[in-house]
């Protein structure tokens, strides 16, 4: 006979953070030290493999845990750099003002924030107006719920993404210091 697994309600999982938020505010120094222990514990399980990423990069180009979110590692990656190239802009595309490559890099730049920001689960990518009207007013009750702030794009932000797409394929070639 197969065993029956008892499928915990959302009721249940809510009253159950209730209790330890309540035990946490009762018993805060035994909540220190619980949380100290487990920061020790992630500090030493965490450590090796950031060492082993960090080799990996240098050897390969991106470590193993790089690729868990290959889109998220990305858009943070070309933000980034994007960022670093504004920051020490030496020369801008010719036919290009420097102000018109300025704005062209935090055209792309923004694009990868978002990008980064849906790869992470809080912003979500839906074109048609409809369908992202449905779905803002169900992650309106989620959030209250779960005390969060998710959200789909906007329609400018969707325009102000599309446009750092097309910027990034145009000026690939330019995005150098």
């Amino acid at each position: 006979m197969k065993n029956k697994t008892k499928l915990i309600t959302h009721e249940e999982v809510i009253a159950d953070f209730k209790k330890i938020d309540e035990d946490r505010r009762k018993h805060p120094v035994k909540w220190f030290f619980h949380d100290l222990y487990y920061s020790i514990i992630r500090f030493c399980e965490r450590t090796p493999r950031e060492i082993k990423t960090f080799i990996q990069r240098g050897k390969r180009g991106y470590g193993d845990s790089d690729i868990w979110s290959l889109g998220y590692y990305l858009a943070g990656m070309i933000e980034n750099s994007v960022k670093h190239l504004k920051k020490y802009e030496n020369s801008s595309p010719c036919g290009m003002t420097e102000g018109q490559w300025i704005d062209t890099l935090n055209a792309i730049s923004y694009t990868f924030y978002l990008a980064k920001r849906c790869a992470d689960g809080d912003l979500f990518f839906i074109r048609d107006k409809k369908q992202r009207e449905k779905f803002d007013k169900t992650l309106e009750n989620i959030n209250k719920e779960h005390d969060r702030d998710d959200r789909c794009m906007t329609s400018k932000e969707i325009r102000d993404y599309d446009l750092g797409w097309k910027l990034f394929k145009t000026h690939f070639f330019s995005l150098w210091d």
